[in-house]
């Protein structure tokens, strides 16, 4: 059988649907419908075999190629395919099961330029004139593998399987030096705090190290198996503004504080590696400061670190990792957040760079995680953002090109590999809905409820502005791309199909084009599409992060955040094309202009709080006028005052968050509605001012994955 898309017969059409095989997309009716990768790949194989049954090991081996998977993954497949295409015209379903053998497609399929095939009853082997010629074809195929395998035996089998399993979030594997047993935190049967555990390879229970009311994560075995360093951190495992990194004995005891990390609060970096017994290499501050590059830190006298590599200004180095002979430290460069690259620089005995550092990669991507191969020969690290992460392998000389690691494709942010080629991943899984609650008065808000729902991410909801639609970021089609869905949340619409990272959408005055920020061919930019006829036209060119679109309140201009002078400064473009122009000289990010046209109001930076700055166009005076957003993003320009979620206002529980008004006229503040639910990735107010819409996470956690025979 060969890989699922590589049949000839490359378009499939069944009652409603269309399956483009090679380009691997699912129509039904015209519109793209979301097919998780591993089901379309069930989907394919069944209907390149349609007609006959296919036995559930074939279909293994087929979809999970050198992977051992449970079997049950199988079933989960069928299962979610059945609810994608329901009842096929006649009632029936498009795929039969054969009890504890296999599965069958049988509906109708047309190929194009065919006549339709027949394909109903039983799911058995049926012959006709049209497969003597391809078994004769496959048995030749089956001889020459047969010959192949006999003079090249295969190489062990990948084989995946779960490490831990708990309730809540097991994250950061580490292993030890024996590769016996893997560190790693986890925040417990009652998910409330992370902590420090140890386990054996096997069914063991762990063995909690850290006991105490401050949380960890980021942990990393020392080369002598003594100690494992760590960084204390914040909720969910994030690093706190600054984290202290430590060490404590790997079988338990007494914590020692090394040196603070002023980190910045990016959970998927690993801000520090081992140097030997005796030494870290870690990073101590996140751009726009001179000790932004990384240190060698001596244990036993942390002040009397030397520092390693001096990024350009307002640059960073995170993600230190030694190649296995010692001689070559490997780096991820950060521009911006969300903007890095890999370089590489030798170093002597004593850790020392014997030069400048070399751009390994140019990706300018989310790059994080470094782990190198035990051959030395490449690295392997985490890229993407978001539901669009994956693990990649780059060989470790300058001109090499990247390529995905196929095999893990599920796997998270946090990768480790022990020096027997076991490798540990953690395996997330996350949902973020776009929910909506009423505005009506209340101290709390009414009838919360989700709104836009899916089993794939849908964040950062804008209404139209005529309120009877809504645009929003999804991966729903395999690509995180920009939606829009009536306001009541139906008929939901491929508005973008860049196969890019598409998001932040803005809609025109005129509700007729969407503004949005785009990943493509490594660089981000901002991009403008029609809702109608899903034109899109690029608007900036230079090189670099050009983000969070807005428009001005005529549609003549968008304004967006960059960072082309080395801070980030708010920028406007001429919504039909042209030169931009830099608006804010002290500082700025995402934007919106007043109702009027006579003011600017914009987040400072792309942190967490920040403060919201105003701009008059006229006198060119700029003030800050509220002091702490919960989010950069997290307000709404409206005649007569500001909607926004506050930092520091009453919330009854750490979960919630609140909606505040701010009035232009006396600068008060009032308290419109508690919400609760944790406001997640987008916040929308409608146009008349009644509703919210929010993206709180639904699903949250993550399990250790365990891959054997990696190579």
């Amino acid at each position: 059988m060969h890989p699922p898309g590589k049949s000839r017969d490359a378009i499939y059409v069944f009652g409603p649907f269309r399956l483009d095989a090679a380009a691997r997309v699912l129509f039904r009716d015209g519109r793209i419908v979301a097919v998780p990768p591993k089901a379309l790949d069930t989907l394919i194989v069944l209907i390149e075999n349609r007609g006959r049954l296919v036995q559930k090991d074939e279909l293994l081996r087929t979809i999970w190629p050198d992977t051992y998977v449970d079997p049950n993954s199988l079933m989960h497949n069928v299962s979610v395919l059945r609810k994608v295409l329901g009842e096929a015209p006649d009632g029936k379903s498009y795929i039969e099961t054969a009890p504890r053998r296999g599965y069958g497609f049988m509906g109708t399929v047309q190929i194009p330029g065919t006549e339709p095939e027949l394909t109903g009853g039983p799911p058995e082997v049926r012959r006709n004139k049209a497969w003597a010629p391809a078994a004769a074809v496959i048995v030749s195929l089956a001889v020459i593998a047969a010959l192949i395998w006999i003079k090249a035996p295969a190489s062990p089998p990948f084989v995946i399987t779960p490490l831990t399993s708990y309730p809540g979030t097991e994250a950061y594997p580490t292993f030890s030096p024996d590769g016996r047993e893997v560190a790693f935190v986890w925040n417990g049967e009652q998910q409330q705090q992370f902590d420090l555990y140890v386990k054996r390879i096997g069914s063991e229970p762990p063995r909690r190290v850290t006991d105490d009311r401050e949380p960890e994560c980021h942990p990393q075995w020392s080369p002598d198996g003594n100690w494992i360093a760590f960084l204390y951190c914040g909720d969910e495992g994030v690093p706190e503004v600054s984290p202290w990194l430590s060490i404590i004995p790997s079988s338990g005891g007494a914590k020692r504080k090394i040196v603070s990390i002023h980190e910045g609060g990016n959970p998927s970096d690993r801000p520090f590696t081992w140097a030997g017994g005796k030494a870290l290499i870690t990073a101590e501050v996140i751009g726009g400061s001179p000790r932004a590059g990384l240190f060698l830190v001596p244990i036993e006298a942390p002040s009397q670190g030397r520092q390693l590599t001096r990024p350009p200004a307002g640059n960073w180095d995170t993600d230190p990792a030694i190649s296995p002979d010692g001689k070559t430290l490997a780096f991820v460069r950060w521009v911006t957040h969300g903007l890095s690259d890999i370089y590489l620089v030798r170093i002597d005995r004593q850790f020392m760079p014997g030069g400048e550092p070399v751009r390994l990669t140019f990706e300018k991507d989310f790059i994080t995680n470094l782990v190198w191969t035990n051959s030395g020969s490449e690295i392997l690290y985490v890229a993407g953002n978001g539901g669009g992460r994956g693990v990649w392998r780059v060989p470790a000389r300058p001109g090499a090109s990247p390529r995905q690691a196929q095999s893990l494709s599920d796997a998270g942010i946090h990768i480790a590999l022990s020096r027997e080629g076991k490798l540990a991943y953690s395996r997330r899984y996350w949902d973020y809905d776009i929910w909506r609650a009423e505005l009506d008065g209340g101290t709390v808000a009414r009838s919360v409820a989700p709104w836009v729902v899916s089993t794939y991410l849908e964040v950062e909801p804008r209404y139209s502005p005529d309120g009877r639609s809504i645009a929003f970021q999804s991966n729903r089609s395999g690509a995180m791309e920009i939606w829009r869905v009536a306001a009541d949340g139906s008929h939901a619409t491929q508005v973008t199909s860049l196969r890019a990272e598409a998001g932040s959408p803005a809609w025109s005055p005129d509700g007729t084009r969407i503004a949005f920020d785009c990943r493509l061919n490594g660089n981000v930019d901002i991009y403008v599409a029609g809702v109608s006829d899903g034109r899109v036209r690029r608007l900036t060119t230079d090189p670099g992060v050009h983000t969070t679109p807005s428009w001005s309140s005529d549609g003549q201009w968008i304004y967006f955040g960059s960072k082309r002078t080395g801070r980030l400064e708010v920028w406007k473009v001429p919504s039909g094309g042209g030169e931009p122009v830099q608006v804010t000289q002290n500082g700025g990010f995402f934007a919106s202009e007043s109702v009027d046209g006579r003011t600017l109001y914009y987040s400072k930076t792309a942190e967490f709080p920040t403060a919201l700055w105003m701009r008059s166009f006229e006198t060119g005076k700029e003030e800050q006028i509220i002091g702490s957003l919960r989010h950069w993003a997290f307000f709404q320009v409206f005649a007569g005052g500001i909607y926004f979620v506050p930092n520091d206002g009453p919330v009854s529980e750490p979960a919630n968050f609140q909606v505040a008004f701010y009035d232009l006229a006396t600068r008060a503040v009032r308290n419109i509605a508690d919400i609760r639910k944790p406001p997640g990735v987008g916040f929308a107010i409608s146009p008349d001012r009644r509703t919210v819409l929010f993206a709180p996470p639904e699903v949250h956690g993550s399990d250790l994955m365990l891959v054997e025979n990696f190579r």
